[in-house]
């Protein structure tokens, strides 16, 4: 059996700190790209024709 010791509020609170940073930082990315796909990849007018499909692959 494992036991979290914490000795501090700060041994606890900066591994959730960075738990919590690295997942905003990953959502934030993902919005950062969608937007720039609907922006310049004319998201999703261009996949409507079977030819541009082929034309991306």
């Amino acid at each position: 059996m494992t036991a979290i010791r914490a000795e501090n509020a700060t041994s606890l609170f900066t591994p959730v700190c960075l738990a919590a940073s690295i997942g905003v930082g990953a959502a934030l990315q993902a919005l950062a790209g969608a937007f720039l796909v609907r922006r310049f990849a004319a998201w999703p007018g261009w996949i409507e024709a079977e030819i541009n499909i082929f034309k991306f692959l």
